[in-house]
């Protein structure tokens, strides 16, 4: 049976349900999924969708200083068993001089271990940030290949370092992202070079979610989201202003919260 391994820096959260529904489609097709969590769970609400997923889930330390014996003797495991592998990556991290490229490197080695012990066939990371990182890590240590998806914050973000990111998508054996926009982008940044960069749209259950009444004139607009600026809630609402002033009969319902 095929293994995939899926690195989320949290799981569950609440607001990731495409995570939730990308796991349950693998499960159904057949796929072993095992979930490593970098952090664990702060939202305190849970979707019920979670109770249908069989995987497996580890919880990574979140703070590997606090946990030093679990990650001294991973560590020491892993470089006995890769030692040349290791001490590269070992010397890359430690000349970036950066405690958050010394953490990430702690939580991949202790991961790396994990799975010289229990083998997976390929691994997948859900954000092109800490995730990632930590898949990169592993990929370098042990050789196990791995792909990811891009979002938004994570690509856009002026926090992100582009040289950082090309190097996760140059490594990935594919990249999956939301939209033809972050596809044009993403193949725009890495310029000439080699990258698979796939474009798949977050889906949903079509069987489970479906309209429980006709809305006025038959047509309604849904849109669920944070009501924060950057969903583009106003851009909506310009539109069916439009609609309206056209003549169309509609219903839009936004569901959300935020501070407005």
């Amino acid at each position: 049976m095929l293994t995939i391994a899926y690195i989320l820096k949290m799981y569950p959260r609440f607001s990731e349900t495409f995570i939730v529904n990308e796991i349950l489609e693998l499960e159904r097709r057949g796929i072993n999924v095992r979930i490593y969590s970098l952090h664990k769970p702060d939202d305190g609400r849970f979707h019920a969708s979670l109770s249908r997923i069989k995987s497996q889930v580890i919880y990574v330390p979140q703070y590997p200083e606090m946990e030093p014996d679990r990650i001294q003797n991973a560590h020491r495991t892993l470089r006995q068993a890769h030692p040349e592998a290791y001490f590269r990556v070992y010397t890359q991290t430690q000349a970036k001089a950066d405690p958050y490229a010394i953490k990430r490197f702690l939580q991949a080695g202790f991961i790396a271990e994990h799975m010289l012990r229990n083998p997976v066939d390929a691994m997948h990371a859900h954000f092109a940030s800490s995730a990632t990182r930590v898949a990169n890590l592993i990929y370098h240590l042990i050789g196990v290949p791995y792909s990811l998806t891009a979002h938004a914050k994570d690509i856009f973000h002026d926090s992100v370092q582009p040289a950082s990111l090309r190097g996760k998508i140059r490594d990935a054996r594919f990249v999956v992202t939301v939209s033809d926009f972050n596809r044009s982008y993403l193949e725009e940044m890495m310029d000439e070079e080699t990258a698979d960069i796939r474009r798949l749209y977050n889906g949903i259950d079509l069987q489970r979610f479906r309209p429980s009444r006709t809305p006025r004139g038959g047509n309604l607009i849904l849109s669920v989201g944070r009501l924060v600026e950057k969903k583009g809630f106003d851009v909506l609402i310009r539109a069916c202003s439009l609609l309206a002033e056209w003549g169309l009969e509609f219903e839009c319902e936004i569901i959300g919260k935020g501070d407005h």
